[in-house]
């Protein structure tokens, strides 16, 4: 079916059309020739489709049961997005399941973003694929409207890559949850990097304007570039930029000081924000590691709370009312629903029963915008004021009557108005009813103000309670222009209006105006309000049937108590509405004065209304009368008559026509005693005499509210500098009358609004902005109505005194905050959107537990103004500062959701700096400056500049930016340190003991530099490093002791930064599994930021909060170290947990997450305040990380609070999770069912943990490790099998180990040796000859004396390795990757300053038994030439080892002994003493070893044991053998002595123009001889051959005398004869049995005209050998050398690279860009490079390179040039020094090669490492084996392989033993997967024991015999390869 359905096609339908055929047939031709191409596609499928099809029909047995999975996995998706994200769509109908099993599609309504956004959160899910496509996208454009569905279908689907991914529940759980937070969200705002803008500034959008501008010059004058005008603008334009940032720098400076310096307010008080309830709330909490330590907390609370309680002032508790019996009275009350009137209403409510008025409130209400007005009361009622009451209560005690105060019969139905007056029983008249509009017209003001409060006396005196008491609400602003004087206070007495009549004025009022409007502006009356009220007085008290009481509150207020602080109505109001309209209308301009302002808060107002209402006659003091001229004076009740007395009613309250209906209501409630009552007055305002501490000046209300609306966001900060510089510097400075504030008000405010509304009117358009000035254009001119009130101070007779627990400061600045939240609820009626409008919200939390949060940056943060212009605007910082500023908020924004900042705790550094200040002053104490230190936890690099920011960004939190003490790790990054340095960073050195003087100078330099109004503030952090798993570190302490040092008192605020998600807690989390620390550079750096911008970065959100200060003042004695622990137990407990930390916890202890929330709150933890509000749509969190350990560190964030119920049981886990002190166990916490749930499967998860380690520990100590250190356990314990963390692993294992005793290497103590430091032995000069001199090689490593690696630990702790000497390319260099490379490999830590092997052995071996009759003879053939005889110790040594591991291993080790040595070493200088020297052997029965560079790695010096051969040892060195015996220039030929080196041999090969074409890897040091006796090759055998093409004759001296060829070995050699076997092909590969060779006759070449290298990079190392391969066919045309080497070499010659220069970085980089432009990405993990030599003539070399770029493009290389190519030849030499100085720190290494077929070269390479793997692993050596391997030399056949072996040996006991098993078993693998023993190493005897699989056992027979003939006594019995 499947093969049918590929092949099958579509019919078509054909179409007939004619030579002009119409447009319809046109386009069915079209579709007609797209169904014949989908035809052909399914007809005619290409051969890749087929190859396909094939490869599947081949597997479909073994993916069958894949295709199973995959469909069980695809249903399981399929129900988890019906179930949780319904709101995507999937294939419907009966088989739409089937659908879903090959791409899983879903159909979503904004695929473009949900794709987006998924891919930035590591999920790949694509929009479309190459497979499936609309049959339109085949047709014309104007055709694609035939299908409209299917496209639109085919554009919304996205395909989910879970049909193909192996993903497992968990994850499918987890990208479903993820799926669902992107698919719910609203993409209306933008969820990307991209923030959003409100409404542009003015600053910005000029200089927006000007850039553009500047922008069209330029191309301007590109295209007319003869243009004066343009030539003369452009400049113009650059001087006014210019001008405008130096008048921003200079406004800065000036005002920006002004602006932080003018108030303390907002740093003071800004914990009222989330309201008094919880700002007021001491934490009583002291560290018990602050007891005795000398320190104490600084809370500084009490300087700042509002201690001024109502119930406890005198004038304001309630008068005591006598029993009323079973009258139920009441209060009418008129004005409730406004400010005052409402909270009146409550209090009446609240104190009904010792008020006496049981019978409740009565209310007269009008209706208002479609509410009548029992409507209106009820939704008055149902407010939070009125909570107390219950609906049944809110039904019986409050009456409302309709009605309108101001109309006749107050407005009301006459059955209501006769109800109201003859049956309720109604004592008191309360008349709050007002029009506070200072623009009313007269008659308006008359009515609302005047009328009403008449009608309301009138009504009085018809209740029926004659004895009803009247009380009106006035102002205290009565007195026209009189402001009073602390000496003449204003009077409670009625104004004196002169000659003005007050009736005749109200007449005039409702009539004319005239009359009073001159009146109003003769007496100096600021407005129609208190003109009116004031007129209002006077008429009231002229009618004395009732006893009226006028209460004249000044400027009301918020509440200071009551129903809570800051209470200020449902509208803003007076005080409130002007610091509403500065927020919301910043340009507009004030003027305030220091002058007191006159304010009462509205609960001290209705608290004194309430008293003098219930307040009798008696008690009262202020009662007065009305005289005849006007005044009041005192009551007396004789001295009026009734006749004097004039009823007001009757004669002015309303026009005639309404009288009638009065007079009737009158007779029928006739007056049966008429009486006079007395009238009282009451200020209701603070009496003058009060203290100044109980007022504030208008100027600092002022200032308050410019910085904290500067502060929240609602004012740009350039904005607030011109405000502070006009209102509070121009205007104060002229004293401006109101005339002329009024004229500048109308110019400034009104006149650019009237201009645009001109301009606008005259384009006929009406744009929005216009509706919001008509909405705002009433409130304008607050501040001109205001004027009078701000530029005075008024003084006041009042019996309200303010007490002084009254703070005033506190009151000014919740007035502020109450106008704020009003701005708040308008812009969220207008916007229509639930979010947080700006940085500071005032946030209401019921639960205690919450964490209180103001957002400062992040996705969440609305910032009205560009990131730029911000930053610049700032009052702080220089401009490096205000750069990294800017750099800041963006990488904030990209990064996390919300950075927020608990403002409370930040307010109490303010508020402890203020009490250490007062302390200091009341003790007396010696002036010393207050210097504030921060000390934050730390978990992330963030944390150095997140304090900076908030900093940076907050000032008018009162914090200096902080000098910052960073790790001198930053100050050596390029760039990053240099900006460090500008910020006022400064640099430690961690780990030194003792002071550091140079810290100590920098540290008093910095306390010099501030001065004391800002205290010098540092930020450190206190643990030193950063936490690698959140827990607590042990805190530093040596800068505490260098603050103290340096003088001063100080003030430590412990900082806790809490992150969602660490930006680098996957390295961190690596690290804290046993990896190295990562070093700090630039490269990552680049790539994190790469990442931020491209969105990839989610950290969730920060929250920031300090902790109660800590004093240190230096007259005490303090003890640094509990000073340092009590940050951190204050530090632990601001620690916040969020819904993503608690779902980390779920998921590792496998329970719901409800289950650790409730447990988290019940032990007191602190919840980020949106965690009931996780599905925010506006909120992505970061994802849970897919590492278990990872997920335990995000547990660790709060894995503290469960150590205290491990304590008991598990002590040791207990002090892992908390070390910084335990809570007392509460018995009630420990019986919960969820807390105890939790620490038991904590208690499962570490007993699990424990097992396991001791199991492993067993395990290994039966692998012979009796010591195992913690990283060796760490790697055998197999995580996936015991399913425990490596975290919680790594902590069991160092408890299991008791790292204070048996401890890992990297706490060992082990004493320092100097490296490579001469010992007793090499101390002596080099061994000379007679004027010949030998190398002088090291001892016990390879090379010379004078080049070694050394480590140096850098600065930054960084591990620095050198070559020492000026031999080699690379000598000199720092090599900063070498140890990390070696690290990483291996997983070990290297440890500079632990030496496992010295490099300077001192060697103790036997004696010789040499005796003084051998000596003699020897040296009687040598001329008596001491020197050439030698038994020392060293020497005996050298010549009896080689350079294998073996060899190096026994000496360094000190562990010769069980190694034979020779007894002497002789040093003959000709053919004829070696003769000798043979016969000698001969005679005296000993045995000759040959010597000659000492370089072999297969044991061919060592001496046969005793056992084997008892004889006398000597070792022939034939080194002084080193002469050029003659030279044939014609026939290209050399005879030469064997004994030269092959160092020697170039360098005089070159002096005469010659090259020997032979450069085996060692040299240096080996000789002629030995190469031919070892049958060596070189690297350029590809050009010359190896030795044996080579060599064309040899002499030997053996013990059958001297043996030659053809012209005694040293005359013209053949080409080629034949003749038998030729003694030269007898002696390659003798490896020193037969004989010893002399000299040798050899090919010699011209030096080679050119010399190049190159370099090709491959994708991996089977494309490279695909091409090793090729070149190898290349016969004449291959390059001397090819060398391909794998990964692992390739990167370890990068390792070998010094230090990038910054140009060299630079071209590096471009160059890696290049690579990844024209070639497919090279992964740096897998590809392998080949480094190539070419040599010839310029022609020949040409045509190589020629043809080596075509191979290398053939097989997907890139050719890398000739540095990299150079760098692999040079590094030949030094890889031999590697081996050795790798022993130094514990590792052992070798390398071994083999020659194999083409055939089998690859799979031998795999199974060889995999053989290599494995042997390590049965072993359970510690750490990972590093194994590499390169091709080296090219044949027609195959290919030389070097493999290279390296282990660490700690605690591996005897290790050379166990490397050699190791390296045996790889040559066994080796010679199984047909490749040979050895290619030009030699067998020698390490591997004579395997010569079975190479020789036969006749072929050995034959060897032996030929051994026997030649050498009959054995003289050469070395026992090497064949011969052993």
């Amino acid at each position: 079916d499947f093969i049918t359905s590929i092949l099958k096609g579509f019919p078509t339908s054909a179409i007939n059309i004619g030579k002009y055929p119409t447009r319809d047939q046109v386009h069915k031709l079209k579709k007609v020739r797209a169904e014949n191409l989908i035809n052909r596609l399914r007809k005619q499928p290409n051969p890749a489709l087929l190859s396909l099809l094939h490869r599947r029909l081949q597997r479909m047995q073994t993916t069958s049961r894949t295709v199973k999975q995959r469909i069980l996995r695809c249903e399981k998706m399929r129900a988890l997005i019906e179930k949780h994200v319904p709101s995507i769509k999937m294939p419907r109908g009966a088989s739409s399941s089937h659908h879903l099993y090959w791409l899983f599609p879903i159909i979503t309504p904004h695929p473009d973003d949900i794709s987006k956004k998924m891919n930035n959160l590591g999920y790949d899910i694509p929009r479309g694929t190459s497979q499936l496509r609309c049959v339109t996208s085949f047709l014309d454009d104007d055709e694609k409207d035939e299908c409209p569905n299917t496209t639109k279908m085919m554009r919304d689907v996205l395909y989910v890559p879970i049909a193909s991914l192996g993903m497992r529940n968990a994850e499918m759980e987890q990208l479903v949850s993820t799926l669902a937070t992107v698919s719910n969200m609203t993409f209306n705002f933008d969820i990307s990097n991209k923030r959003k803008r409100s409404k542009p500034r003015l600053p910005y959008n000029i200089i927006s304007v000007l850039m553009l501008a500047l922008v069209v010059d330029s191309c301007a004058l590109q295209i007319l570039p003869t243009s004066v005008v343009l030539r003369q603008v452009l400049p113009g334009m650059l001087c006014f930029l210019l001008a405008l940032l130096l008048a921003l720098h200079i406004l800065r400076v000036t005002i920006g000081k002004y602006y932080l310096k003018c108030s303390k307010s907002f740093a003071r008080l800004c914990t009222i924000m989330k309201g008094a309830s919880s700002a007021d709330k001491i934490d009583e909490y002291v560290p018990p590691a602050l007891i005795n330590s000398g320190a104490e907390l600084i809370d500084g609370f009490g300087n700042h709370m509002q201690e001024y309680e109502l119930c406890k002032h005198d004038v304001l508790r309630l008068p005591a009312v006598g029993d009323f019996g079973v009258r139920k009275r009441q209060v009418l009350l008129a004005g409730s629903t406004g400010f005052i009137g409402s909270l009146l209403l409550r209090e009446l409510l609240m104190n009904r029963s010792k008020l006496g008025i049981e019978g409740g409130v009565v209310v007269i209400c009008r209706s208002k915008r479609n509410q009548n007005a029992t409507e209106r009361v009820k939704a008055l009622l149902a407010r939070s004021l009125f909570a107390f009451m219950s609906d049944e209560e809110k039904e019986t005690l409050v009456t409302v009557v309709e009605g309108d105060v101001s109309c006749p019969r107050l407005g009301m139905l006459k059955e209501d108005f006769q109800r109201l007056v003859a049956d309720m029983d109604i004592s008191h008249v309360i008349n709050s009813a007002a029009c506070v509009n200072f623009t009313e017209p007269l008659e308006n003001a008359a009515e609302s103000n005047i009328t009403s409060a008449l009608q309301l006396q009138s009504l009085t005196k018809k209740l029926k309670d004659k004895d009803a008491k009247y009380v009106y609400l006035s102002t205290a602003f009565v007195h026209g222009n009189k402001k009073g004087s602390k000496e003449n206070p204003l009077p409670e007495t009625l104004f004196d209006f002169k000659q003005y009549d007050p009736l005749e004025l109200y007449k005039s009022m409702m009539e004319s105006q005239s009359y009073a409007s001159s009146a109003m502006q003769d007496l100096g009356f600021p407005n129609t309000y208190t003109f009116t009220k004031s007129i209002c007085e006077h008429l009231l008290m002229k009618d004395k049937e009732v006893e009226t009481t006028i209460i004249r509150p000044s400027i009301v207020g918020p509440a200071v108590e009551t129903p809570f602080e800051g209470w200020a109505g449902e509208k803003p109001s007076t005080l409130v509405a002007g610091a509403c309209l500065y927020l919301k209308s910043p340009c507009n301009i004030w003027a305030f004065g220091k002058e007191r302002a006159a304010v009462i808060p509205v609960d001290v107002v209705c608290r004194f209304v309430i008293s003098k209402t219930f307040e009798t006659s008696k008690e009262s003091e202020n009662y007065l009368i009305p005289g005849k001229d006007g005044h009041s004076t005192p009551c007396d009740s004789d001295q009026f008559s009734q006749e004097s007395y004039r009823s007001s009613e009757e004669s002015y309250i309303f026009p005639s026509e309404n009288r009638n209906d009065l007079h009737t209501e009158k007779e029928k409630v006739p007056r049966i005693v008429q009486k006079f009552c007395c009238q009282s007055i009451h200020n209701a305002v603070w009496n003058s005499s009060s203290p100044p501490s109980t007022g504030f000046l208008w100027y600092d209300y002022a200032c308050a509210i410019v910085q904290l609306a500067s502060a929240r966001g609602h004012v740009d900060k350039v904005l607030a500098y011109m405000v502070l510089l006009f209102s509070f510097k121009f205007f104060l400075a002229m004293d401006l009358s109101l005339k002329t504030f009024r004229k500048v008000h109308r110019i400034v405010v009104h006149g650019p609004i009237l201009l645009v509304t001109a301009f606008c009117q005259f384009l006929g358009l009406r744009p929005k902005f216009l509706s919001r000035l008509d909405r705002l254009s009433p409130f304008l001119d607050l501040p001109v109505l205001f004027f009078p009130f701000t530029m005075a101070t008024y003084h006041f007779d009042s019996s309200l005194h303010a007490p002084l627990q009254f703070n005033a400061e506190r009151y000014m600045f919740s007035t502020i905050l109450a106008a704020e939240s009003f701005v708040n609820r308008m812009n969220e009626r207008l916007s229509k959107i639930n979010e947080r409008r700006n940085s500071w919200e005032n946030i209401k939390t019921e639960d205690a537990d919450s964490c209180n949060s103001t957002v400062v940056a992040g996705k969440n943060y609305n910032m009205k103004t560009s990131d730029l212009w911000w930053s610049l605007t700032q009052p702080n910082g220089n401009y490096a500062i205000r750069v990294i500023g800017w750099i800041v908020i963006k990488i904030l924004r990209s990064i996390s959701t919300e950075v927020t900042i608990d403002v409370e705790s930040f307010s109490q550094v303010a508020k402890a700096k203020e009490a250490m200040e007062n302390k200091r002053v009341g003790e007396d104490e010696e002036r010393k400056e207050l210097f504030v230190v921060l000390a934050p936890t730390h978990r992330s690099l963030l944390d150095f500049i997140i304090l900076s920011f908030i900093a940076f960004s907050n000032p008018e939190l009162g914090l200096d930016i902080p000098n910052i003490a960073a790790a001198d790790d930053f100050s050596r990054i390029p760039i990053l340190g240099f900006f460090a340095k500008l910020a006022g960073a400064f640099f430690l050195a961690r780990g030194k003991k003792g002071i550091d003087p140079s810290l100590q100078k920098k540290v008093q330099s910095l306390k010099k530099s501030h001065g004391t109004s800002y205290p010098t503030c540092f930020e450190v952090f206190l643990e030193g490093k950063r936490s690698r798993d959140r827990r607590f570190v042990k805190p530093k302490t040596g800068f505490l002791r260098c603050l103290m040092n340096t003088g001063g008192n100080h003030l430590i605020v412990p900082i806790t930064v809490n992150y969602e998600a660490i930006p680098e807690q996957s390295d961190l989390t690596t690290e804290a599994n046993g990896r190295s620390r990562s070093k700090l550079a630039l490269p990552p750096l680049f790539s994190w930021l790469r990442n931020v911008r491209s969105g990839k970065i989610n950290i969730g959100k920060i929250h920031v909060s300090a902790s109660i200060p800590i004093s240190l003042r230096s007259s005490d004695k303090i003890d640094i170290n509990s000073v340092a622990k009590t940050v951190q137990q204050l530090q632990i407990r601001n620690v916040v947990v969020s819904h993503f930390h608690i779902k980390a916890g779920a998921s590792i202890l496998e329970v719901d997450s409800e289950i650790v929330e409730d447990s988290l709150r019940l032990l007191g933890s602190k919840l980020w305040s949106s965690i009931r509000n996780d599905n925010d749509k506006r909120r992505i969190g970061p994802l849970l990380p897919t590492s278990l350990s990872e997920r335990w560190v995000i547990f660790l964030h709060y894995g503290h609070l469960y150590a205290q119920f491990l304590v008991n049981s598990h002590p040791p886990w207990a002090a892992w999770l908390n070390d910084c002190g335990f809570k007392k166990n509460e018995p009630s916490l420990a019986l919960n069912a969820n807390i105890s749930l939790i620490v038991n499967l904590l208690k499962c998860q570490f007993d699990k943990a424990d097992s396991t380690v001791k199991d492993t520990l067993s395990w290994l100590k039966q692998k012979g490790f009796s010591s195992p250190t913690q990283s060796h356990i760490m790697q055998y314990i197999r995580e996936e099998e015991c399913e425990v963390p490596a975290l919680l692993l790594h902590q069991a294992i160092s408890t299991c180990l008791a790292l204070n005793s048996l401890s890992d290497t990297n706490d060992s103590e082990i004493a320092i040796q100097p490296l490579f430091q001469k010992s007793k032995h090499s101390e002596s000069t080099p061994i000379s000859f007679g004027g010949l001199t030998l190398p002088e090689e090291s001892f016990g490593a390879w090379g010379y004396k004078d080049s070694r690696f050394v480590v140096n630990i850098d600065d930054d702790g960084s591990k620095i390795v050198t070559m020492k000497g000026d031999r080699y390319t690379i000598s000199g260099r720092p090599m900063p990757k070498l140890i990390s490379f070696l690290e990483d490999e291996s997983e070990l830590h290297v440890d500079p300053l632990k030496i496992s092997l010295s490099s300077t052995p001192s060697v103790t071996i036997p004696d010789s038994d040499l005796t003084i009759h051998g000596l003699n003879v020897l040296l009687s053939i040598l001329d008596n030439d001491r020197s050439r005889v030698s038994t020392g110790a060293i020497e005996r040594t050298r010549h009896g080892t080689g350079h294998s591991q073996d060899d190096m291993y026994m000496i360094r080790n000190d562990s010769l002994s069980q190694l034979r040595l020779p007894d002497v070493v002789v040093y003959p200088q000709q053919e004829s003493e070696v003769e000798e020297l043979v016969s000698l052997a001969a005679k005296e029965s000993w045995c000759i070893i040959p010597f000659g560079g000492g370089t072999n790695v297969c044991h061919a010096t060592w001496c046969p044991p005793k056992t084997q051969d008892p004889r006398l040892m000597v070792s022939l060195d034939t080194r002084l053998m080193n002469k050029i015996l003659a030279i044939n220039v014609e026939d290209l030929t050399l005879h030469v002595q064997a004994g030269i080196t092959g160092g020697d041999l170039v360098q005089e090969m070159q002096s005469r123009g010659f090259t020997i074409g032979h450069e085996p890897d060692s040299i240096e040091f080996s000789t002629l001889g030995g190469w031919i006796a070892t049958k060596a090759s070189g690297m350029k055998q590809n050009k010359y051959g190896n030795i044996e093409q080579i060599v064309k004759e040899v002499r030997v001296v053996s013990s059958a005398g001297k043996l030659w060829q053809h012209n005694q070995g040293n005359g013209a050699s053949f080409e080629r004869v034949s003749t038998g076997t030729d003694l030269c092909s007898l002696m390659v590969g003798s490896e020193g049995s037969l004989g010893i060779i002399t000299s040798a006759l050899i090919r010699i070449w011209p030096i080679p005209q050119i010399k190049e290298y190159d370099s090709v990079v491959f994708h991996t190392f089977d494309d490279g050998l695909r091409f090793v391969k090729d070149v190898s066919k290349l016969g004449a045309l291959k390059p001397a050398s090819v060398r391909l080497l794998d990964n692992t070499q390739f990167r370890l010659g990068q390792a070998l690279k010094s230090k990038d220069t910054f140009v060299g970085s630079v071209k590096r980089k471009c160059m890696k860009t290049v690579v990844n432009l024209f070639a497919e990405k090279f992964d740096p993990n897998i590809m392998v490079c080949t480094t190539i030599t070419f040599e010839g003539f310029d022609v020949e070399v040409k045509s190589q390179m020629s043809q080596i770029k075509a191979l290398a493009a053939k097989h997907g290389g890139l050719c890398t040039g000739s540095e990299i190519g150079k760098a692999g030849y040079d590094m030949t030499y030094a890889i031999a020094y590697i081996r050795d100085f790798a022993m130094t720190y514990g590792y052992l290494a070798e390398s071994f090669e083999t020659f194999v077929p083409w055939s089998k070269v690859r799979i031998m390479i795999i199974e060889t490492k995999k053989r290599l793997r494995k042997e390590h692993q049965d072993r359970a050596l510690p750490g990972n084996p590093i194994i590499t391997c390169r091709v080296t030399q090219l044949y027609d056949g195959g290919v030389c392989v070097y493999f290279y072996f390296c282990m660490n040996f700690e605690n591996v006991q005897n290790p050379s033993h166990v490397f050699a098993e190791i390296e045996v078993a790889a040559r066994e693998e080796i010679l199984s997967q047909g490749g040979s023993l050895s290619h030009h190493h030699g067998i020698g005897k390490h591997r004579a024991h395997m010569m079975d699989r190479v020789n036969s056992e006749n072929l050995k027979t034959v060897f032996m015999r030929l051994k026997d003939s030649m050498d009959p006594q054995n003289i050469f019995g070395a026992r090497n390869g064949s011969y052993a």
